[in-house]
This record gives C-alpha cells, sequence and structure tokens, in this order.
C-alpha cells in the first residue's frame, strides 16, 4: 500500500502543545494505519457518553497536536478494521497503557491485523503469562502476593518485566541515534539525532529511577498487607510511572530499528514527528526533573509523517512482542 497523505487535517488547529497532566495527552495508541501511526488516545471529557479523542501530531512537523473526536477521525485518517476494534475494545476500561495493551492483544487475536499480528499477539499473551507466574511466585516467597499488580510492569530485580524490556529498546534506540550522527547528511539531520538522541537518553535516565524506585518497595510490603485495600491505588499509580514516561517511545524504538541504512534520514524525520510530548506533572516525579519539554532543532518535513501500513503493522507486532 502506497503511504497517504492527511489533506483533511488542514482543517483542523493544532490544540496541544505542552500539556499538563498525562490524562491531557493520552496515551500512545497501537494504530496500524499510517496515517494514525503514533496518535494518541484520551477520553473526551465534554460528553457524557466519555467518547474518545485521537491526539495526533501535527503533520506539518510543527509544534503542537491535533485533537480530533474519534467519530471524525474516521472519516479523516482512515482506521483500519483492527484500530476500530481496538476502539471498541476500550469503551468499558479506562485509558491507560495496560488497558491499551491489552485491547489491542484482543483485536490482534481475532486476526483483524492480518497473521504477523494474530501471532506476534499469541506470542506476546503466551509472555506475559510465564512473567506473571514468575512475579507471582517471587512475591509469594516475600508474603506479598496481594500486590501482584503493582511489580507486573516492572517486575523484580533480575527479571526481563515489560518495563525493564521497554527501557532497553529505548536505550537502544538512543544509542543508535548517537552513533548514526557521523553519517548525517546535512546539518539539520545531525541537529534532529542529537536532539531526538538527548530526548531519548532523559527518558532512559528517567524511567530507570522510576523502575528502581518501585522496586525498592518491596520491602515495606510486609507490614502494609493489612492497610493494602486503601494503599493499593496509591501504590498502582505510582508503578504505572515509568511506564508513562516511556509511553510511545517504543514505536520511534522500532521505526528506527527496521530503517534500513538508506532510510535513515527520513525515519529520523518521521520520529521527531511522532516523539510524544511531555505532561508538565512528570517533571515532579522521581528522576523526571531533566525530562525536556520540547525538542529544539529543525521541525520535521511535512512528509516526515507519511509511512506505509507495511510498516506500521510491522512496528505494532514488534510493540506487541519485542523480539
Amino acid at each position: 500500500m502506497r503511504p497517504q497523505e492527511t489533506p483533511q487535517l488542514d482543517s483542523f488547529t493544532p490544540a496541544l502543545a505542552q500539556p499538563l497532566r498525562c490524562a491531557e495527552r493520552g496515551v500512545a495508541a497501537p494504530f496500524t494505519a499510517p496515517l494514525l501511526l503514533g496518535a494518541r488516545l484520551r477520553r473526551h471529557a465534554g460528553t457524557r457518553a466519555g467518547g474518545f479523542e485521537v491526539v495526533v501530531p501535527n503533520p506539518a512537523g510543527r509544534e503542537g497536536w491535533f485533537i480530533l473526536p474519534w467519530a471524525e477521525a474516521l472519516d479523516a485518517l482512515q482506521p483500519s478494521l483492527m484500530d476500530r476494534a481496538l476502539i471498541a475494545g476500550m469503551e468499558e476500561a479506562g485509558v491507560t497503557p495496560a488497558s491499551l495493551r491489552e485491547a489491542a492483544l484482543q483485536a490482534a487475536e481475532t486476526g483483524l491485523g492480518g497473521r504477523r499480528l494474530r501471532r506476534a499477539a499469541t506470542a506476546a499473551r503466551n509472555r506475559q503469562q510465564r512473567r506473571e507466574a514468575v512475579t507471582l511466585a517471587a512475591l509469594t516467597r516475600h508474603g506479598a502476593a496481594f500486590a501482584l499488580g503493582a511489580f507486573q510492569g516492572c517486575g523484580l530485580p533480575g527479571q526481563a518485566a515489560p518495563h525493564p524490556v521497554a527501557l532497553a529498546r529505548i536505550r537502544s534506540f538512543a544509542e543508535s541515534l548517537r552513533a548514526w550522527l557521523p553519517e548525517a547528511l546535512n546539518d539539520a539531520d545531525h541537529a534532529r539525532a542529537e536532539a531526538l538522541a538527548q530526548r531519548a537518553g532523559a527518558i532512559v535516565a528517567a524511567a530507570e529511577v522510576l523502575i528502581a524506585a518501585n522496586r525498592a518497595r518491596l520491602a515495606e510490603l510486609r507490614e502494609l498487607a493489612p492497610r493494602w485495600p486503601e494503599q493499593a491505588p496509591i501504590w498502582l499509580a505510582q508503578a504505572e510511572r515509568a511506564e508513562l514516561v516511556m509511553d510511545g517511545w517504543e514505536f520511534l524504538a522500532g521505526l528506527w530499528a527496521m530503517a534500513a541504512p538508506e532510510e535513515r534520514g527520513p525515519t529520523l524525520r518521521r520520529c521527531l514527528a511522532l516523539a510524544p510530548p511531555t505532561a508538565e506533572e512528570m517533571h515532579a516525579w522521581p528522576g523526571c526533573a531533566g525530562l525536556s519539554r520540547a525538542v529544539d532543532c529543525p521541525a520535521a518535513p511535512p512528509e516526515a509523517r507519511i509511512i506505509t501500513q507495511q510498516r506500521a503493522e510491522a512496528v505494532v507486532a514488534e510493540w506487541l512482542a519485542p523480539a
């Protein structure tokens, strides 16, 4: 399928530049339609039904994100059948990284995204079950099986849990960007790669602190057991912070890793256009004061968001079940 353009977005005005809260910026959604890759999903607070809005990077490559009600995105951004199934699976759920991953697994398992995505979903589901069993067994030895939800993401030291795996992918992305700098064909791409590598490095540093902080709390659980029901929401919110900081960056890592040497320049500009905004509330979290508020470098050109359906599906498949 040929790359697509975004002419219908010309009728919208960028409405989001620097979100204050994570809920405002939404969560990176594993859409497979080319025009939706890198888009974020959030609840539309202005309707009683709490419908969805998609937060789409400015296709002109400049600062700001477009906010479209899902009903309008159906016409403007041409979601795939799997994208529609993803949204249908989210109807009763809060918009979190975990709920979007579960909805994506369910949508991919239907086969609507093709064989590759269905195989990725099967592999991801099996891996998820194995990891949860290992984490539960370790927590049980500490008398803390009740707190599984707070450790499913970060795991315990030495475990290949989802958060450390995502962290490793983003770290490799930052390192690869820095290694590519001497190959940049012009000053603009050199500046873009340098700025994006700096942002990705800051994401890695912040996520490392948050993952370590969550794991370090294991020792508190024995005494906390009687008060867990009232403490659980606080713990779960703090356990989610690392995933929120890294949210969306795995898609960029996947795009970059799949690019052939001759594709690196255009892929760099595409990654820059899709780089997630940082919510202001994150700067108060441990280790997150250095998160960049913006990428200070030449804007990505309008064609930077153009991508093929095949590549978009490959990025989502790799996100579901990274090698």
